[in-house]
């Protein structure tokens, strides 16, 4: 494994670590900041009520314990003029008590808010009318509670029943000439008369800023966040050099001797190293008993192998050495053959002159079947030379046909020759050239039976194309993937047998294919098949199929 792949796989590991952090870390600490604001407001409410219900116990207790006695004992020796709101107003009682007793008063904001409240302090603001509206069109309400943003920050809001209109309470509250001079003086002739008995004279009103929970929320979850992190990142280091010793730099030594021994870098049997964890040891050592059993047998194959070439060398040489040997007795036959036939060596009858000429016809087919055989084994061993020389490639395909056009003639089809005017020039191996012509027009004479065969010479760019095109019966389509197979000869039908060896068109395409070029089928149908020869105009040993 390279150096940067081993970093890409590091850097893999760890973003994907930080993905499953920072998603778990947002997910747990999201629900811990809600629970933490839900403890606050909770929290808000229980402090809120136990205000709310010691000023209303603070209140009952006045009016219902203190004030009637006060009254009671003082009872002749007061006049209209005299008021202590010390003593006749629980409200002033409430507000001073919280103001000696509370130390978290500046926390939060107490109200006994009531519409036309006699200290302006306590007057009641759009939100609280709106309560107590509430409260005097449904006696059974009692409270309302909840979160609400005043002056852009959330406040906890518990606003609850406050006091009633009783029959005493008339003495300060229905009009100012019932009401002691004292406290006209100090409130005023206008604020807070004309009440009637049952009448909700107030509500009490807590408000508690949650800004500074909702903040001490915030900073232990960061707190938290921050210790969390250092944690983590402490565990992640050291699970990323566990991984890194123990997991990733085993796994890329045994990748890195892998690819070597893939690369023939490294013997099989030397396999890869076995170390890390347990499992990759475990790993290691089954691949090195693979690559064990697969060297034997790849040694075993290379055996075999090199058995399978000795034989088919010494196959091949055999068929070399036996064509050759046996090309001078042919020749020899044929050319007896030809001078008895000629009357050289006495006369002889007609019988005696077509039996000869089937003698010289046999003689030459045996020699062309031994010249392909021939053709063939030096294909196979690579002996097979190119020798370069230009030429008129429409003067080879001249030669071709006119050496080919007897035999046409004698099936009684045509042979029709046409090739590109302008000049034409190739540099490559004529013979060969030649040769793979013959092949393919050879071929296409032998399977036509009616109507004849077309040569067509072009040039398409740097490439000399000659098509052969026949009015044969066509390669059958089971045929066609194996046409240029070595030895194959592909059926035409049940009356028409193929002969020869099966090695024209391999042998053709080799030819073509060392040549640089190709010999392929462009079409073929029940109107016959067009064979397609493409070579290079210049040979170029380079681009020639090995």
């Amino acid at each position: 494994m390279s150096g940067r792949r081993r970093a890409t796989t590091r850097g893999v590991l760890l973003l994907f670590a930080c993905i499953v952090f920072v998603v778990g870390s947002v997910s747990v600490f999201g629900f811990l900041r809600a629970e933490l604001r839900r403890d606050a407001l909770h929290d808000a409410a229980i402090n809120a009520d136990l205000l709310i219900a010691r000023n209303l116990a603070t209140h009952e207790y006045f009016t219902a314990e203190l004030k009637p006695e006060v009254f009671a004992d003082l009872e002749g020796r007061l006049d209209s003029e005299v008021f202590a709101p010390e003593w006749m107003s629980s409200t002033y009682a409430v507000r001073e008590m919280m103001r000696r007793t509370d130390p978290f008063l500046g926390e939060y904001s107490y109200k006994e808010a009531a519409i036309d409240a006699r200290s302006p302090q306590n007057e009641a603001d759009e939100f609280e009318k709106a309560f107590l509206e509430r409260l005097a069109a449904n006696p059974k309400l009692q409270k309302d509670s909840g979160v609400r943003i005043v002056d852009g920050l959330p406040m906890f809001y518990l606003m609850r029943l406050g006091e009633m209109v009783a029959e005493e309470c008339l003495q300060c509250h229905s009009t100012p000439d019932q009401a002691p001079v004292g406290l006209v003086e100090i409130y005023g002739p206008t604020r807070s008369f004309g009440r009637s008995v049952g009448e909700v004279a107030s509500a009490l009103s807590v408000e508690v800023p949650l800004g500074l929970a909702y903040r001490r929320a915030d900073d232990l979850v960061i707190k938290l966040f921050v210790i969390l992190v250092g944690v983590y990142l402490i565990l992640l280091a050291a699970l990323f050099v566990f991984v890194s010793r123990y997991l990733i730099h085993p796994l890329a030594m045994a990748q890195d001797a892998a690819i070597d021994i893939v690369e023939h870098r490294r013997p099989l049997r030397a396999g890869v190293p076995a170390a890390g964890t347990s499992e990759v040891h475990s790993m290691a050592t089954a691949f090195n008993s693979l690559a064990d059993d697969l060297a034997t047998r790849v040694e075993e194959l290379e055996k075999a192998n090199a058995e399978v070439v000795d034989a088919n060398n010494a196959k091949d040489r055999f068929l070399a050495n036996l064509s050759h040997e046996l090309r001078t007795p042919l020749n020899s036959v044929i050319g007896f053959a030809g001078v008895l036939g000629q009357g050289l060596a006495g006369p002889v009858n007609p019988e005696q002159v077509r039996q000869l000429d089937m003698i010289s016809t046999s003689g030459r087919h045996l020699l062309e079947l031994l010249q392909e055989i021939l053709d063939f084994t030096k294909l196979r061993s690579g002996t097979a030379g190119v020798e370069v020389k230009e030429f008129d490639p429409r003067n080879a395909v001249s030669r071709v046909c006119d050496a080919l056009r007897v035999e046409a003639a004698r099936k009684q089809i045509e042979l029709v020759y046409d090739a590109d005017a302008g000049e034409c020039s190739a540099k490559t191996d004529r013979l060969k050239f030649e040769q793979i012509l013959l092949n393919l027009v050879g071929n296409a004479i032998k399977f036509t039976d009616v109507g004849g065969v077309g040569v067509y010479l072009t040039h398409e760019g740097a490439e000399i194309v000659v098509r052969v095109k026949d009015s044969g019966p066509g390669v059958p389509a089971e045929d066609l993937l194996r046409v240029f197979d070595e030895f194959y000869q592909a059926g035409t039908s049940a009356s028409l047998k193929p002969t020869g060896t099966g090695l024209g068109l391999p042998i053709s395409r080799s030819l073509a294919q060392l040549l640089g070029g190709d010999v392929s089928i462009e079409s073929t149908g029940p109107e016959g098949s067009v064979f397609m020869l493409r070579i290079p105009c210049e040979y170029d040993d380079s681009q020639a199929y090995q």
